[in-house]
């Protein structure tokens, strides 16, 4: 059971599970910087930044004195056998995690672990780990976290969660799961309409299904929206897939981890743009 919970509302609990109070708003933020810088030194001067969009009040240095020592206080009821945290530096604060005690930090485990077990053909082992990886968000992340440095950070762990749904998309295709898969992702794309990789995995899925004229479709609807939205065509990848699924490719529908992993490679580009 994790102790800090990043993923969804910011939650601290104890060792049974119960929820402990954090109400000040000022002492959220501050206790959610610490935990996704864990580990490392986060000065004070940043913390005033992050605090206050670097418009501080001149007792702004006194007030994170007094927002750590309400940690300490919160911190020690969730976790007393961590000792003291956080615990001071030269330049300001640093909060160390035992391992688990993370949401975030157990998604980041979790995932890579999956991700790796899908390189290395290892199918129901990653849909395991990757599932276990998605099951720790509650929700909107770190909801009730205020300060313009949230925003961005906001939209690297929905890039994370995405590509981890992605990717057990991957291994779940890769068991056979064409049906599920496909009714899943039809929901999916329309989140995330320019995502070229959930679309190019749809396809895969209802060719699978055989729902090959279904499939010929999504690629259509792609095409339109691409140029509509960003005046371009689909990927290479996609129209390699397309051009599989219109002349049917037996090799796609016996078994599709090429055109899978062509896809994550659009994956990681569009993960540059971003």
């Amino acid at each position: 059971m994790t102790v800090f919970n990043l993923l969804g509302p910011l939650e601290v609990r104890d060792c049974t599970g119960a929820q402990v109070p954090l109400t000040r708003r000022k002492s959220r933020t501050l206790l959610a910087l610490l935990l996704l810088r864990a580990g490392t030194n986060v000065e004070v001067d940043e913390m005033v930044d992050a605090l206050w969009d670097s418009r501080p009040p001149p007792s702004a240095r006194a007030n994170i004195y007094s927002y750590i020592s309400h940690l300490r206080n919160v911190l020690s009821q969730a976790a007393p056998e961590a000792g003291a945290r956080p615990c001071s530096t030269l330049s300001g604060y640093r909060l160390d995690l035992l391992p688990g005690e993370c949401d975030a930090q157990l998604f980041e485990h979790l995932a890579g672990t999956g991700r790796r077990a899908l390189a290395g053909g290892h199918h129901a082992l990653a849909a395991e780990y990757l599932a276990r990886a998605l099951g720790l968000w509650r929700g909107a992340a770190l909801l009730g976290v205020d300060g313009e440095w949230v925003v961005p950070t906001v939209a690297r762990l929905n890039h994370a969660r995405l590509r981890a749904f992605e990717d057990h998309v991957d291994s779940r295709l890769l068991l056979g799961q064409h049906v599920e898969v496909a009714i899943e992702l039809t929901a999916t794309v329309h989140r995330h309409p320019l995502r070229e990789r959930l679309w190019g995995q749809l396809m895969v899925a209802l060719h699978g299904a055989g729902r090959r004229v279904e499939s010929l479709q999504a690629y259509d609807r792609l095409c339109t929206l691409l140029e509509a939205e960003l005046g371009i065509g689909p990927s290479a990848p996609l129209r390699a897939l397309h051009r599989a699924v219109r002349c049917e490719d037996r090799t796609l529908g016996a078994g599709p981890a090429e055109a899978l992993r062509s896809l994550r490679q659009v994956s990681a580009c569009e993960a540059v743009g971003a």
